[in-house]
């Protein structure tokens, strides 16, 4: 399992690759964070975070 540290190196460095191709970068760290429960097992979300998820994908394409 990773590290929140790597974790958050990857995303920069895929943010970066975004910024060089011109592709948004949606940020849901927030949403996975260790403050959150959004999994029951580690591995399946629960339907509240995919609800959060929705929530701000759905901010993003109005």
């Amino acid at each position: 399992m990773f590290k929140n540290k790597t974790i958050q190196k990857l995303n920069l460095n895929i943010k970066k690759i975004c910024d060089l191709s011109n592709i948004e970068y949606v940020d849901l760290s927030d949403v996975f964070s260790d403050d959150n429960d959004y999994t029951a097992d580690g591995v399946h979300l629960k339907g509240r975070t995919y609800n959060k998820i929705g929530e701000r994908l759905h901010e993003l394409l109005r």
